[in-house]
């Protein structure tokens, strides 16, 4: 058996990852209608489907984040460059990505720099089942990581594009 590329392994991970954000909000509509029979058919509400379904959504969204701009189904406003002969738009395109590496670097130290503190400090939600919050900023963490890992990939192959 063939050992995959970095390539191919990325390709996985990214593609794993954009996978169980979809299956998160697929999960969500279940949940909620779960929450709605509960509360309307047993009369016996279940609080946690609004917390919960929250943080799927964030789940899911960060999760999403890598996948996302790998496929290049960001939202992005190009009608001007779009206008640019073929040179300029490569360029603009490189000092895009360029620009928003920093960015990416400290969303990236930031949202480890929360997991740890909020595991330390064991911070729950203030709801009634006091879910604690450092699984959901890890999500996030990785989420932003992964981005990162991406945005360099992509700055990497636009300054190798002719």
């Amino acid at each position: 058996m063939k050992t995959p590329t970095p390539s191919v392994i990325w390709d996985r991970v990214i593609g794993a990852t954009g996978g169980v954000g979809a299956l998160l909000i697929l999960a969500m509509p279940f949940l909620i209608a779960w929450g709605v029979f509960r509360r309307y058919v047993l009369n016996s509400p279940v609080l946690y489907v609004e917390e919960y379904t929250g943080y799927m959504l964030v789940g899911a969204a960060f999760l999403g984040l890598a996948y996302g701009l790998k496929n290049k189904i960001h939202i992005s406003i190009d009608i001007l460059v779009n206008r640019l002969p073929p040179k300029a738009t490569r360029w603009l395109k490189v000092a895009a990505i360029a620009a928003s590496l920093p960015f990416t670097g400290v969303l990236i130290w930031s949202s480890w720099r929360l997991v740890r503190e909020t595991f330390v400090l064991g911070t729950k939600s203030i709801s009634v089942y006091r879910t604690p919050l450092y699984p959901l900023f890890a999500l996030m963490a990785l989420g932003f990581t992964l981005l990162g890992v991406q945005v360099l990939l992509e700055l990497i192959q636009s300054t190798r594009e002719k």
